[in-house]
């Protein structure tokens, strides 16, 4: 059931425009960081399309994959799949639990979508940590935060770039980057995340508020 699409790593590792320079907390507007995580404080409800990598740091070993992720309130829905061969997986959990479907539509069931990938994959992917971090939210306990300053409707808007959290397995360094305006907010569209084990990047090709 493990996904190789390793033609798509290129476009995940390829860089993009020159960013905004990297500020340290010390130096930013508090304002301008408040600003920010007010107005995404209200994303509830959202939807993106982009494209998944995981990187095993320890054995070398890679695997990619095509991504659509619908988020609410108490649910998330996950497809994996590919341009040419259709669905490859499905992820969903609600407030009764987990199923993941294989490409043969085989359901496996679990309490949450974090502890069936993890029985099933041996791989603890922390869907929580990037179901909120993915909206550039700060997420409970991070440190060493680092910003982006941008201009919105002529207000300056301090994004995060860069900090350290703590889940329950790993510890994560998260980088946030190629903030665009989607309606009225500033969204991150490339997001990585790396512990001493993983390393894992997700590129966001549409966001759906």
């Amino acid at each position: 059931m493990k996904v190789r699409l390793l033609l798509i790593v290129a476009l995940l590792l390829s860089g993009c425009a020159a960013a905004p320079p990297e500020i340290p907390q010390s130096a930013i507007d508090r304002n301008a960081a408040e600003r920010h995580q007010q107005a995404i404080a209200s994303l509830t409800d959202w939807s993106i399309s982009g494209q998944l990598a995981l990187f095993n740091r320890v054995e070398d070993d890679r695997d990619a994959v095509y991504l659509e992720w619908q988020h609410a309130p108490g649910e998330m829905r996950l497809r994996f799949y590919h341009p040419l061969k259709g669905t490859l997986a499905r992820l969903e959990e609600d407030l009764t639990g987990a199923t993941f479907f294989d490409e043969e539509g085989q359901p496996y069931y679990g309490v949450t979508a974090e502890q069936l990938i993890a029985r099933i994959f041996n791989f603890q992917l922390p869907l929580q940590l990037l179901s909120e971090v993915i909206t550039g939210r700060r997420p409970d306990g991070a440190v060493q935060l680092s910003y982006q300053l941008h201009d919105l409707d002529g207000k300056p808007y301090a994004t995060l770039n860069r900090y350290l959290v703590a889940t329950t397995s790993e510890k994560w360094q998260v980088e946030l980057s190629n903030y665009q305006a989607e309606q009225s907010y500033l969204m991150p569209h490339q997001l990585e995340l790396i512990s001493p084990e993983w390393r894992i990047k997700l590129k966001v090709s549409q966001w759906k508020l």
